[in-house]
């Protein structure tokens, strides 16, 4: 909580206060560096046409991005499309997690921009609708889904430490869990609740006796009060 006073010069206007502004950015939600890479994971429609891994978001933010890195196979090429997914969590998250409900599925990601050879970001952008509004300290799945029955590979770490855990899945889907995790990035924009401001007052200059709103004084100071309260941020633009 803050309390906000402000002192002002008499013969402005008295009026009731408070406009604020409080504005969403772009943060990285979770991670698995790919500095842990140690191998691939080839997904494709046929087979295991999905990979997931598990993740936590601990404040609330609409998803707007998810990374991958992988490759595609240079002698056959992509011809369905590929786009990442926004899953609920079930199971025990960082050894049985399993993804349950679709909640966002990505704009189509771009083939040619799926490189060959080298593990590249793949990058799956969510946008409109889809920018999913998650909850604050909740598990959720970031899956990428290949409809293509020629192979995008996806960089794994055979040795995993990140708190979650991976998954696939073929076409139905069904889902088994497996003993290694995805190298995964996901963004997000916060949502930011606006504050409560309440016990708005204005006082004389010895900040006790109060003056009405619309009341003349003829003292050479004023004293704004106001009560802000929020979780998030302590920040109030004062217009007068």
């Amino acid at each position: 909580d803050l309390f906000l006073t402000t002192i002002l010069l008499a013969g402005l206007v008295l009026g009731v206060f408070m406009p604020f502004s409080v504005f969403g950015a772009e943060i990285l939600i979770d991670s698995y560096s790919k500095d842990n890479q140690s191998g691939g994971w080839p997904i494709y429609h046929s087979t295991w046409g999905y990979g997931g891994q598990s993740f936590t978001n601990l404040v609330n933010t609409s998803i707007t991005r998810a990374v991958f890195y992988g490759n595609k196979n240079p002698n056959k090429p992509l011809i369905g499309p590929v786009y990442a997914e926004l899953w609920s969590h079930t199971g025990e998250y960082g050894t049985s997690s399993k993804p349950l409900t679709l909640l966002a599925t990505s704009d189509v990601i771009n083939p040619l921009t799926i490189r060959y050879y080298n593990y590249e970001p793949i990058i799956a952008y969510f946008t409109g609708v889809n920018q999913y509004e998650m909850i604050a300290n909740t598990k959720y799945v970031i899956v990428l889904h290949n409809l293509s029955p020629w192979d995008v590979t996806i960089a794994i770490d055979n040795s995993p430490t990140h708190s979650g855990n991976a998954c696939s899945a073929n076409y139905v889907p069904i889902w088994t869990v497996r003993n290694f995790d995805f190298i995964f990035e996901v963004y997000g924009e916060t949502l930011y609740t606006p504050p409560t401001i309440t016990s708005l007052h204005q006082f004389k200059s010895d900040a006790t006796s109060t003056i009405s709103e619309g009341e003349a004084t003829t003292e050479d100071t004023v004293v704004f009060g106001a009560l802000l309260q929020s979780s998030l941020t302590n920040q109030l633009r004062l217009e007068i």
